[in-house]
């Protein structure tokens, strides 16, 4: 299986094998993800590479003002600590990069909930609306622009989206958040066309 170009492979010709792929990939310590999250990811880590230009920039102007009191060495230690928490972001986001899997937005059969479905909730007797993506727990603007600014992320290794995964409609399932076990029911499931608004 090419986990390069999925979207070439013979396996990705039907929601089955797309969403058999999804589980391997996971159990192999891939992060599914669709196009829009490997956008989010590239995004993200230029801003780090931003942030980190600029707190070496202070680091060097707080070591020119040094002096022997610890009081003067404050700001360069504040900006080392920074810094020490950005780079452990932006290797976050290098790992999720270099593991990534991604998962083409289109294909033909949409009876049951896989990445990129959009899912009508039941959540005990309150009605939501999701948006099932790979890594993300928030969408960005162009997403919503699509999918409406009510909707909410749902990871699929999350424990909703892990009971609802490769289900279809009419499906109700409980979960564990915490100590509340919850009941979901799925009421609709459609797969929104985000090519044009998220690889323009």
């Amino acid at each position: 299986m090419n986990k390069q170009n999925p979207a070439n492979t013979p396996e990705f010709n039907t929601l089955k094998s797309r969403n058999e792929n999804i589980r391997e990939a996971i159990l192999e310590g891939k992060i599914p993800m669709l196009p829009f999250e490997q956008k989010q990811l590239e995004i993200e880590l230029l801003g780090h590479t931003a942030t980190q230009n600029e707190l070496s920039r202070l680091l060097g102007e707080a070591m020119q003002t040094t002096s022997e009191t610890w009081h003067d060495n404050a700001q360069a230690d504040a900006v080392t600590m920074q810094s020490g928490i950005l780079v452990q972001q932006a290797n976050g986001v290098l790992s999720a990069l270099k593991n990534r899997f991604i998962i083409p937005y289109e294909h033909d059969e949409k009876s049951k909930v896989s990445i990129g479905a959009l899912v009508n909730v039941f959540i005990g007797a309150y009605p939501e609306t999701m948006f099932m993506t790979g890594r993300q727990r928030s969408l960005p603007e162009s997403v919503t622009a699509v999918v409406g600014e009510d909707t909410t992320a749902v990871n699929v290794q999350s424990p909703l989206g892990e009971v609802i995964f490769d289900k279809p409609e009419g499906t109700v399932a409980s979960y564990r958040v915490g100590d509340r076990q919850l009941e979901v029911t799925i009421v609709s499931i459609e797969y929104p066309d985000l090519t044009p608004a998220t690889e323009g």
